[in-house]
Order: C-alpha cells, then sequence, then structure tokens
C-alpha cells in the first residue's frame, strides 16, 4: 500500500478524485469531491454493472461530474490516470 496525497483545487473550485474497478466483469466506481480546503463536501460508491476498467473510470467520473453540477458546483476539476 501506498501514502497517495491529493493537490487541493484552486480557490472557488471543487475536485473530484475518482477510481473505477472491475473484477470478473462486475464494475464498480468511487467518486470523492473536495473543496479547495481539502474539506469533503461528498463521497458515494456507485455499482456500474458490467464493462472494463477504462469504462468504470470514465463512468465514474461522469457521476462526479453530474452530482456536482446538481449541486450547484461550477468550477470544478479532476484528475485522471486511466487514458
Amino acid at each position: 500500500m501506498a501514502l497517495v496525497r491529493c493537490i487541493k483545487p484552486p480557490m472557488l473550485f471543487v475536485k473530484i478524485n475518482r477510481d473505477g474497478r472491475c473484477g470478473d466483469g462486475i464494475c464498480g466506481g468511487v467518486v470523492v469531491v473536495r473543496d479547495s480546503i481539502g474539506a469533503l463536501i461528498m463521497a458515494y460508491s456507485i455499482p456500474l454493472g458490467a464493462g472494463t476498467s477504462n469504462w468504470a473510470e470514465a463512468k465514474a467520473l461522469l457521476c462526479g461530474l453530474k452530482c456536482c453540477i446538481e449541486k450547484n458546483y461550477r468550477l470544478v476539476i479532476w484528475e485522471t490516470h486511466f487514458l
């Protein structure tokens, strides 16, 4: 296991950190959204059904973006390592 440090977003922004995984063809995702001081805004896990790891990563990001829009966060950034 490795320690992972998240870089905080700029002031007024929120940042999406997400992970999507598949095992035996069944996928799930985790989404965490933090503000510019690193405070947790929302976090959740989602079952995604059948797919691939890349599909799960993209779907988790899409779900995070939709939640941010629904909660009226418009200045959103994210990082990705799966593409």
